[in-house]
């Protein structure tokens, strides 16, 4: 028995793995799942020298600007120190992708300093290619074998946002449940 978590963003490297590992993908599945697309995001951890004005439950700024969404993780409970992740958006990710992170990080940080409120200590800039599903499937999960059980999860499945993985694991599980009864 295996479950392939697609852990939020990775069926183009999962459906490699499997390739990689001889196992065949059912043609039924094949074709919804490599065809899969996904927003790219450039993503900026901030450390802050003293706690951010942004509210706990994050922060969208107004539309038009590079970034899409920000969070304040000490007041969400993610960090002992104040820091903020930004994340820019679908097209400025894909737009400053090729440049150099620290270039990147800088413009972001630069267009959330109005909203942060505080003096910058650090900057890590990521990338994630596959940051959101553009389209999902309508299953909740894929089962691709029955024996040995091969069950795949993830965002593309179950909805995008980490919401939607959690319903793809969920559904994963209960098909493992169901296979042992």
């Amino acid at each position: 028995m295996c479950v392939i978590p697609s852990t939020p963003n990775v069926w183009p490297q999962s459906l490699v793995m499997l390739k990689a590992g001889g196992v065949t993908v059912p043609e039924g599945m094949k074709l919804p799942l490599e065809s899969v697309d996904y927003e790219r995001c450039l993503a900026v951890l901030v450390t802050l020298d003293r706690p951010s004005r942004l509210p706990a439950t994050g922060f969208v700024p107004p539309s038009g600007g590079p970034i899409a969404w920000m969070a304040d993780t000490q007041s969400k409970g993610v960090s002992a120190e104040p820091a903020v992740i930004i994340h820019a958006t679908h097209a400025f990710s894909v737009d400053y992708w090729d440049r150099d992170r620290a270039d990147v990080g800088r413009m972001l940080v630069q267009a959330a300093s109005q909203w942060m409120g505080a003096g910058v200590t650090d900057v890590q800039v990521h990338g994630w290619r596959y940051a959101r599903p553009l389209r999902t499937e309508d299953r909740p999960c894929a089962i691709l074998s029955a024996s040995p059980l091969l069950v795949l999860a993830g965002d593309a499945l179950g909805g995008p946002h980490l919401e939607g993985a959690a319903r793809s694991g969920w559904a994963a599980a209960a098909a493992v449940r169901q296979s042992r009864a």
